[in-house]
C-alpha cells in the first residue's frame, strides 16, 4: 500500500484521529488565506512576471512536466527561470539559494530529484533552488532573468503571481474530499477561483473531460486544459521489473503496460526518496529469476542513480512527454498572454 492509499483508505482505528487533524489542518488553511487576503500577512512583488504552477491536493498531479511544457515554450520570447524549493536536496534545508545552469555539475543530493531532472531537461533554463522565493527571485532578477515559473507555488503565497496555474488529476480532482491526513487536500477547492486556468491531467478521452468540467463549473470559470502522456512505444514485448519512488506509482505502472511490456515485479518507495541500492539489487536478483531483461524506471528516478551503478539487470528509463489533449486554444492564448 503507498501512502496515497493509506490517506485515503486508512484503518478504522485511525480514520477518526486522522479526520480530527485534518479539520484543525483546514482550519489553518483557512486562516492563513484570511491573514494575506485582508493584508495582515505581506505578499512580496518582484518587477518580473511571475507565473505560478501549483495544485490543491498533494500527489503526483503533474506540476513538473508542466513546468517543463511552459519553460521550453515560454523561453522562445523571455529569459526564462524556474524557483523551487529543492525538497529532499540540501539546498531545501540550508539559507542560501542555489543557482543552477546547464554548464553547472549536480546532484539529486544536492538540488533534490526535480530540479536535478528540469535541469537536464532545460538546458536554456537557470534554476534557482531554496525554501527562500523572495530571495530567490531576487537574485534572479540581479541577474536579468525577465520571467519566472514559482514551481509548486499554490500555497506560496507570499510571493506575489501574475498568473495562477492549477493542476488537478483528473481522476481524482479534488483529493477524495478531505484535507491532509485524512485525504489529499492540502487547499481548499475555492481557491480554484483565483486560477487564470485550470490543468486536467490523465484525462483519456472527451467524454471524461466533458464531465469534470460540468464538476469543475460552481468553482472556477477559468479555461480548463486537458492534458496526458505520450508513452514511448516499443517495436516488441518485454519482460521487466518496475522501481520508481513516485506520488502516484500506479501511473508510472500503467504506462509501462501501455508500452506492451510485461511487469514480473514492482518497487515503489515514497516520493523523492533514494534509492536503498542493496534493496534494489535484491530486487534485481528477484526479476531475473522470473525472466525479466531489465528494470524500467522514470526519468525522475533515473536522476537519483549513480553513474557507475552495476545491478543484476540493465536499468532503463520509461521516456514519455506531456502533450495538451483539449483547450489547445486556451492554451496558446495563455502561452500568448504571458509572452507579452
Amino acid at each position: 500500500m503507498t501512502l496515497l492509499e493509506f490517506l485515503r483508505n486508512p484503518p478504522r482505528i485511525l480514520s477518526g484521529f486522522l479526520l480530527g487533524i485534518s479539520w484543525l489542518f483546514c482550519a489553518g488553511v483557512r486562516l492563513r488565506h484570511v491573514l494575506y487576503d485582508r493584508g495582515y500577512l505581506q505578499v512580496h512583488r518582484v518587477p518580473l512576471l511571475v507565473v505560478s504552477v501549483g495544485n490543491i491536493a498533494c500527489g503526483g498531479t503533474g506540476k513538473t512536466p508542466l513546468v517543463q511544457l511552459l519553460a521550453k515554450r515560454l523561453s522562445s520570447y523571455k529569459r526564462v527561470a524556474i524557483l523551487t524549493r529543492g525538497y529532499g536536496g540540501r539546498a531545501e534545508k540550508g539559507s542560501d539559494t542555489l543557482v543552477i545552469r546547464c554548464t553547472k555539475p549536480l546532484s539529486f543530493e544536492e538540488c533534490g530529484d526535480e530540479p536535478c531532472l528540469l535541469a537536464r531537461s532545460l538546458p536554456e533554463v537557470a534554476l534557482y533552488v531554496g525554501r527562500d522565493r523572495i530571495a530567490a527571485a531576487k537574485r534572479a532578477r540581479e541577474a536579468g532573468e525577465e520571467l519566472l515559473i514559482l514551481d509548486d507555488g499554490m500555497q506560496h503565497r507570499r510571493l506575489h503571481r501574475d498568473f495562477e496555474l492549477v493542476v488537478l488529476d483528473g481522476r481524482d480532482p479534488f483529493g477524495g474530499g478531505r484535507f491532509l491526513p485524512r485525504g489529499l487536500l492540502r487547499e481548499t477547492p475555492r481557491r480554484l477561483r483565483a486560477a487564470d486556468a485550470v490543468f486536467l491531467n490523465h484525462v483519456s478521452g472527451e467524454k471524461e473531460f466533458e464531465r469534470l468540467r460540468e464538476a469543475l463549473k460552481p468553482l472556477t470559470g477559468a479555461p480548463l486544459i486537458g492534458m496526458g502522456y505520450r508513452v514511448e512505444q516499443r517495436g516488441r514485448k518485454e519482460r521487466v521489473g518496475l522501481f520508481c519512488a513516485l506520488g502516484r506509482p500506479e501511473r508510472f505502472a500503467e504506462g509501462v503496460e501501455e508500452r506492451g511490456d510485461e511487469e514480473v515485479g514492482r518497487y515503489f518507495i515514497l516520493d523523492h526518496r533514494p534509492f536503498d541500492l542493496k534493496q534494489l539489487e535484491r530486487f534485481a536478483q528477484r526479476c531475473l529469476a522470473q525472466g525479466a531483461v531489465k528494470l524500467l524506471c522514470t526519468e525522475k528516478d533515473f536522476v537519483k542513480l549513480p553513474e557507475r551503478l552495476k545491478l543484476s539487470l540493465p536499468v532503463e528509463t520509461v521516456s514519455s512527454e506531456v502533450e495538451i489533449r483539449f483547450g489547445k486554444e486556451y492554451f496558446e492564448e495563455l502561452i500568448q498572454r504571458i509572452a507579452r
